[in-house]
């Protein structure tokens, strides 16, 4: 029997109408807070487990996670848990999983493995006994495909305490790949990164908005984006269109929804600036990319602003920074003085300012600031610390 591809359609249209979804958003850990609330104002009840977080859901809930987390790595559609002590079991109980409605019409599929406590212990073999399988059951109804790693559609197997579970990939290329940052740049910040660390901040309640280290422009951008609840995802394509699942008129309206939402202009003053003018030319090219209109960049030095310049009476300033460390400086001293140098410029002329700042897992020299939060994670592989705080207002020194 071959499936023809309006009987693919059908079978897809099934799965969707008997099963409530069960997905996945990773995140990464300590942002997961800032996800979860994400997902609640989009209207979904989730919770936080290991590695992320999950929640019920329907093709609907792809659509607008995938359009609209800000912090998330991709969504992944739980399909399959099962006991695999053995690659016989493996084998036979991904062969259960309907892949006629979940891949039957896509001409290649990756398979990506991991495990951690089992007994199934070499991940190229447990991903050959996966794609087997699922060539073996599209067999059955005369749908070829090959093993293709930019089929656009990936099948992760991963394996913790004998059980494994088998999830389609819906997103692609990762989330934080929102599609204005097309040029390389050295030590970027991820924008998923960015936009948690805006969030934790609650950028969206100032006035004011300064980062001195603005690089290629990710945290004014996405600033720019939360403040007008513009979805992140609005110009770039998703794996889960090359699934039978898909439906264009559905995800139409999820982008419409998306679009909806979104401000055409805000009166928070976004200002980026960096030292480097190249980078300041390349900043203005990604937000005309990401249409962030609210966004401007300037060629500065973040050691000789005078921060309260930027901020008028009554007004509320935040400054929101990667500053620069590792292999843009070159040494931990060097790293450790640009670091005390810019707190001790924000001591003296941003008094009763906010900030959030990704530092590296370096203590600060002076207690100018007042830290009131730290979450330690990795960036591009470096252990960074994300501090949010306040600087105090104090009597004004000479800048």
């Amino acid at each position: 029997m071959t499936l023809s591809g309006r009987a693919i359609e059908r079978r897809a249209r099934v799965y969707l109408r008997r099963n409530t979804l069960s997905l996945f958003v990773p995140v990464l850990p300590g942002f997961e807070e800032v996800g979860l609330e994400e997902l609640r104002l989009l209207g979904y009840d989730a919770h936080a487990v290991p590695g992320g977080l999950s929640f019920p859901g329907d093709l609907d809930a792809i659509y607008d996670v995938n359009l609209s987390h800000r912090t998330g790595a991709r969504v992944l559609l739980r399909l399959a848990n099962f006991l695999a002590q053995s690659y016989p079991m493996l084998h036979d109980h991904t062969l259960g999983v309907p892949w006629e409605a979940l891949l039957g019409n896509c001409p290649g599929v990756n398979v990506r493995a991991s495990f951690k406590s089992s007994r199934l212990r070499h991940d190229a073999h447990i991903e050959q006994v996966v794609h087997d399988s699922i060539v073996g059951r599209l067999k059955r109804f005369g749908l070829p495909t090959e093993r293709s790693s930019t089929s656009g559609m990936s099948i992760h197997a991963r394996i913790f305490r004998d059980r494994c579970t088998l999830s389609l990939d819906t997103t692609g290329e990762h989330l934080h790949k929102r599609g204005y940052r097309t040029e390389t740049f050295q030590a970027p910040l991820r924008e998923t990164s960015a936009a948690a660390l805006l969030q934790l901040a609650h950028a969206e309640e100032y006035d004011v908005i300064v980062d001195p280290f603005c690089g290629s422009g990710t945290i004014p951008i996405e600033a720019d984006l939360l403040v007008r609840n513009c979805a992140p995802g609005f110009s770039r394509r998703f794996a889960i269109e090359s699934s039978p699942l898909h439906s264009t008129g559905r995800f139409a309206e999820a982008h419409r929804r998306a679009m909806h939402r979104c401000d055409d202009a805000s009166l928070t003053r976004i200002l980026g600036f960096d030292i480097n003018p190249d980078s300041v030319k390349l900043a203005r090219r990604c937000a005309q990319r990401a249409c962030a209109e609210s966004a401007s960049f300037d060629t500065g030095d973040a050691l000789n602003t005078v921060y309260a310049d930027h901020l008028r009476v009554g007004e509320r300033g935040l400054v929101v920074t990667n500053v620069p460390y590792g292999h843009r400086l070159g040494t931990k001293a060097s790293t450790t003085a640009l670091l005390n140098d810019f707190v001790e410029r924000l001591a003296r002329t941003a008094q009763g300012w906010d900030f959030a700042i990704i530092t590296p897992r370096i203590k600060l020299a002076n207690d100018a600031l007042v830290v009131q939060q730290r979450i330690l994670f990795q960036n591009g592989g470096i252990p960074v610390q994300a501090l949010i705080g306040n600087v105090p207002a104090q009597p004004s020194r000479t800048a």
